[in-house]
């Protein structure tokens, strides 16, 4: 920044409108200290959204839905492995306990990218995958998990942002604060909690879920669609156990997971001859032997070249001999499939979709558009409510297999369909084309 060039930011103006906290966050995040770096207002309002902001919305879920509960910490937070989900939340989010105090400018840095990775764990992961344990008290353990993070990441944050930070932990822990976050002890390691076969089953999973995303978003396929599959290839060595498949199929929204040992028959192969090579030793056979090529099984030929490095084509009766430098196998995605890869690592997600699952995926969007609804309208969460829905055509016919279902994610204490055009003068969604009306009543 120069004064010169008219281009210095008034620093008065950034505390009062994003703050001290942002400001120093922004400072420690976005680079290293001993290096020039360029300070502006959308660069610190990036790193609040990024970092600050999921921070803050966490622990206002973490205030609502405690409060809801009546939850009240009671001293412990349970082991790793109450459930997988669990396992999964204290496998990804508590600190690292070789982390050390933020005191060097190399420490600070390191320090500052460790905890947007551990905050970004705990909001995108495991409080998104937690969300029903959350409600009525199902399952303190999923509380206590979340509350032993929070209070960690404050006491570890405080000399990052202290003003953020000092309310969090107030909040947290009242009545039994200390007064203040920065009168509180380092965090202590708790070196037996560290489970790290369960972080790299976990980290595991978590690759397997981005790589099935991927290849649902290529296959242009929505996410709230159910599918029947994923098959996923592993690297030697790689296990899962049962309970972590069973959150990956949860999260990939399909109706199982299938390991299998190679991506043979998940891939389509075509055979391109290499014309410039072949022309002069085939001469004229060589349409023909193009016109084979495009008919033989691409695996065959891939697998051929790879074990033997040759591949004999019966061209009307007479074997011709073609290397691997006369042809060329292109990987195309197979119709039914939609694979992504990492390395040794794929998933393939299987689209074949029939009746049952067109329907639960027109619920699920239903349930999204109801619940988008109750929003608007300015619903509490808490709220129940009384619904009548009019529609027709797939849509009715989604309700009518999935209704209780759709009734329990709306808290909905009792539900009707009619299977009319939606009465004139009635609030109306679009579900998938399709317009819905409807009629929504607290109990």
């Amino acid at each position: 920044m120069s004064k010169s060039r008219g281009n210095v930011i008034d620093p008065w103006s950034i505390l009062d409108t994003r703050g001290a906290d942002a400001l120093r966050w922004n400072f420690f995040s976005a680079g290293s200290p001993w290096t020039p770096k360029r300070v502006y207002e959308e660069s610190i309002d990036e790193s609040t959204r990024r970092f600050l902001l999921t921070l803050w919305n966490t622990f206002s879920f973490f205030v609502t839905y405690a409060n809801l509960d009546g939850w009240q910490p009671t001293g412990g937070c349970p082991p790793a492995r109450t459930c997988s989900t669990a396992g999964s939340g204290r496998a990804s989010t508590p600190p690292s306990p070789r982390s050390p105090r933020p005191s060097t400018g190399s420490t600070r840095c390191g320090g500052a990218q460790a905890l947007e990775r551990l905050v970004d764990d705990l909001s995108n992961w495991y409080v998104r995958r937690s969300r029903p344990r959350f409600w009525k008290a199902t399952d303190p353990a999923a509380h206590a998990t979340l509350h032993e993070c929070l209070v960690t990441v404050s006491e570890l944050l405080a000399p990052f942002c202290p003003f953020l930070t000092d309310e969090v932990h107030r909040v947290l822990l009242a009545p039994a604060a200390p007064g203040s976050v920065h009168l509180a002890d380092w965090p202590a390691p708790d070196l037996e909690a560290i489970d790290e076969a369960l972080e790299a089953e976990m980290a595991l999973a978590r690759l397997l879920v981005s790589l099935g995303r991927a290849a649902r978003t290529d296959a242009r396929i929505r996410v709230r669609q159910p599918l029947p599959r994923a098959l996923v290839l592993l690297g030697e060595g790689e296990h899962l156990s049962p309970e972590v498949v069973a959150e990956v199929a949860e999260e990939l929204n399909v109706k199982r997971v299938e390991q299998v040992s190679t991506l043979e028959g998940l891939l389509a192969y075509a055979v391109v001859p290499n014309f410039r090579a072949l022309g002069p030793r085939l001469g004229k056979r060589l349409p023909r032997v193009k016109e084979l090529l495009a008919e033989a099984d691409g695996a065959a030929v891939r697998r051929a070249l790879d074990e033997h490095g040759v591949f004999v084509l019966d061209v009307d009766g007479e074997p011709v001999e073609l290397g691997p430098a006369e042809l060329e196998v292109r990987a195309r995605h197979h119709e039914e499939l939609a694979l992504a890869q990492d390395g040794p690592r794929a998933v393939a997600l299987d689209l074949t979709l029939d009746d049952a699952l067109r329907a639960e995926g027109l619920a699920r969007e239903l349930v999204r558009a109801l619940n988008d609804h109750r929003k608007a309208t300015g619903l509490e969460i808490a709220d129940r409510i009384r619904l009548s829905v009019w529609a027709t055509g797939p849509v009715a016919d989604a309700l009518a297999r999935h209704g209780d279902w759709v009734a329990g994610e709306v808290l909905a204490v009792d539900w009707a369909l009619h299977q009319d055009p939606p009465p004139s003068g009635a609030p109306t969604l679009e579900v998938e084309g399709e317009l819905v009306g409807l009629r929504v009543e607290v109990a």
